[in-house]
């Protein structure tokens, strides 16, 4: 009975040795060897009535999302992985295969420790974004939480989803599709509440925000700030294109608010009176 005590007794030490290690492994700072950044830009309308002129717009406005996005975080992450779609692509680039291989190869790298995503395609109401349709041009809808996420745990699995992140969402009705985001293992995750048009002007200060290293709630809050000017709500409200009940870039999140570049996916937001929504 003796060797078996033993054992026992070296088991219980090492279970607490891990239980005490584990916090600080969580609480640990994440450097930029360790952290990838995912850009997914796909805001193709050639299956839309009206393609001509809002491919252009939307070309515009992917191109330079991706290039604003580069300029900001491109020194602040071991390496910027971008999915993005131009009208004269012949081939296709940001399906859902795409995208969950792309997930699948950055997480599945040893040396990464934290993996972000700036989400830039379109969305819609029920926690629905578009993606590339497999066969080239054109648009799939697909619902984050119950048709994307599935996939995406699948292929990267237990350890893939411990390294996601945050995900900061410039799609269309990106509220409605927060849950489906943090059920892939985002930590945190942001989404405007209807139709989201004020990328120019919020998106350069959530970068900057997030590059100095302010936590995620404090860079969302800073791209809120533009949008209580309201200009480009307002301005896309007088297209026939678009309800103006249904105009509306504020940015929701849900998730550990606290985390910033350098943190940890798996750090513990602080519980106080001011962040209880971050748990």
């Amino acid at each position: 009975m003796k060797p078996q005590i033993k054992q026992l007794k070296l088991l219980f030490t090492l279970v607490c040795i891990i239980a005490l290690l584990l916090p600080l492994v969580a609480g640990a700072k994440v450097s930029k060897s360790e952290r990838d950044l995912i850009l997914v830009a796909h805001l193709d309308m050639s299956d839309d009535t009206e393609s001509e002129f809002w491919n252009k717009v939307y070309t515009f406005i992917e191109s330079q999302g991706i290039r604003t996005a580069k300029k900001h975080l491109d020194a602040q992450y071991r390496k910027v992985h971008v999915i993005q779609t131009k009208t004269k692509d012949k081939n296709t680039k940001a399906t859902r295969d795409d995208v969950v291989k792309l997930l699948s190869k950055v997480t599945g790298r040893k040396g990464t420790k934290a993996v972000d995503v700036i989400w830039m395609t379109h969305g819609h109401p029920k926690g629905k974004i578009s993606l590339q349709k497999p066969s080239g041009g054109g648009n799939t809808k697909f619902s984050v939480g119950e048709q994307l996420a599935p996939k995406i745990k699948s292929a990267i699995g237990k350890t893939g989803q411990q390294k996601l992140r945050v995900l900061y969402s410039t799609a269309c009705f990106g509220a409605s599709a927060i849950e489906g985001w943090r059920s892939v293992g985002f930590k945190v995750v942001s989404g405007g509440r209807k139709v989201y048009t004020d990328s120019a002007s919020s998106q350069p200060k959530f970068l900057k925000a997030w590059k100095k290293g302010k936590s995620f709630k404090n860079a969302v809050a800073n791209a809120n700030r533009a949008q209580k000017v309201d200009f480009w709500d307002k301005l896309l409200a007088l297209s026939k294109r678009y309800k103006k009940d249904d105009l509306d870039s504020y940015r929701e999140l849900k998730g550990k608010g606290c985390i910033a570049i350098d943190s940890n996916p798996g750090m513990k937001c602080k519980k106080n009176k001011k962040n209880k929504k971050n748990k």
